[in-house]
């Protein structure tokens, strides 16, 4: 929603367009954008525009052109920070979450969980951004030690000492945006979520 004040005279043209980005993998893509070119403008709500957030993670892009008088001016903003950005994390089974441009994140590992006997596509998984799912403990070459220690506490079926791990861990994670200070702070909720739903996958309650 883009609002102006001009005073008491009208403007005699705003115009511009509205762009919105989503994540897809460690790029952000144009989803859609939006024109509009008004006459006579007084002063509140020039345009309005209400998207449905499709993607793990969008933002918003503006450029702006006031002309009055024949004197343009020209004004641009919103971009990828908190003012301007949503997100659209989510919690489900594997095999039931789409990843929507990010990435599924096993709270607990999916080779562990396998070697322990376990389905992984029916795990808790959180959607995540990419870069954010890198920095999780657990992922790739560095997340090797975890994952063996998650394997441990699945094979001695401990399983509240493998959530709580997996939760101290991502304390301990950045969030790969520095707007929280830790993927802990970032995911709070679907942590809690997948949590409470890996309580009924190990048969806990």
């Amino acid at each position: 929603m883009v609002h102006y004040q001009v005073g008491i005279d009208p403007v005699d043209v705003v115009k511009g367009e509205i762009t919105k980005k989503n994540a897809n993998g460690t790029r952000w893509e144009v989803d859609d954008t939006k024109s509009f070119n008004k006459t006579n403008v007084r002063s509140g709500t020039i345009v309005s525009w209400t998207e449905d957030i499709n993607a793990v993670s969008d933002y918003f892009e503006f450029d702006l052109t006031v002309i009055d008088n024949g004197v343009p001016w020209y004004y641009d903003g919103g971009g990828r920070d908190q003012r301007y950005q949503r997100y659209n994390f989510e919690v489900d089974r594997y095999k039931d979450l789409d990843a929507l441009g990010g990435q599924r994140h096993h709270f607990v590992s999916a080779t562990p969980l396998r070697n322990a006997g376990f389905n992984s596509n029916y795990a808790p998984c959180i959607r995540m951004l990419a870069k954010d799912h890198f920095n999780t403990p657990s992922y790739g070459s560095p997340g090797v030690d975890h994952r063996n220690q998650e394997e441990k506490y699945l094979n001695q079926q401990r399983y509240q000492a493998l959530l709580d791990f997996n939760v101290d861990a991502l304390r301990d994670a950045e969030d790969s945006e520095d707007y929280y200070s830790s993927l802990l702070a970032k995911y709070y909720d679907e942590v809690i979520e997948a949590v409470y739903q890996y309580e009924f996958f190990f048969d806990m309650v």
